[in-house]
């Protein structure tokens, strides 16, 4: 009998946890807009550090997939299917007369969404975008999604100071070009010094 008190004890415990990390606030959320999505964040951070933002939604277009498709090959060849725990964070901002970009992979607890400008999803893995929109290479869906996050003026964390990151750099030239400059993963290093 007190076996089974405790077994009811500890389910009802594990769904006061299940159910305290997963409510969303209805006043702030909303439920009119059919394109738009909202996603809480739990961190263990001051409540007044917390802000919503709203992210468009961007979709890849098939010009990217093989960068793309070769970044998530090599990250999953080491760290199998994370797609749950890790995302990317997608950067493009002007570099002399072209584009850098670069894309850092960074765990998914850590992502600062307040830093991204829009979210877009290749193969299941999640990418924030942040920089100059590539109208050669995604489309906006028009859609919104809503996150509950860390305001940019309290940010003191920055993916490529995580030792478990890996990035990628690239120069787009316009017109479909783009080549890679640089890259870390699992300590190897690689730049392309003809561009540097």
């Amino acid at each position: 009998m007190i076996g089974k008190k405790i077994i009811f004890g500890l389910c009802l415990f594990c769904m006061f946890l299940c159910f305290s990390h997963c409510n969303i606030n209805k006043d702030d959320a909303s439920d009119s807009n059919p394109y738009m999505e909202t996603i809480i964040i739990s961190y263990k951070i001051p409540k007044e550090d917390m802000i919503w933002v709203n992210l468009k939604q961007y979709e890849v277009k098939k010009e990217f997939y093989p960068i793309l498709d070769s970044i998530i090959n090599l990250f999953t060849e080491c760290y199998g299917d994370v797609k749950n725990r890790y995302g990317f964070w997608f950067r493009s901002y002007e570099k002399d007369e072209n584009v850098e970009i670069s894309i850092y992979a960074i765990e998914k607890q850590r992502f600062k969404y307040s830093l991204c400008t829009a979210l877009f999803y290749y193969k299941q893995y999640q990418f924030g975008y942040s920089g100059i929109f590539l109208d050669s290479y995604f489309e906006d869906t028009g859609k919104i999604i809503q996150y509950h996050t860390i305001k940019r003026e309290a940010i003191i964390y920055h993916p490529k100071n995580d030792t478990s990151s890996s990035y990628w750099y690239f120069i787009y030239y316009g017109n479909n070009i783009i080549k890679p400059s640089s890259f870390f993963h699992r300590e190897e290093f690689w730049y392309d010094d003809t561009i540097r």
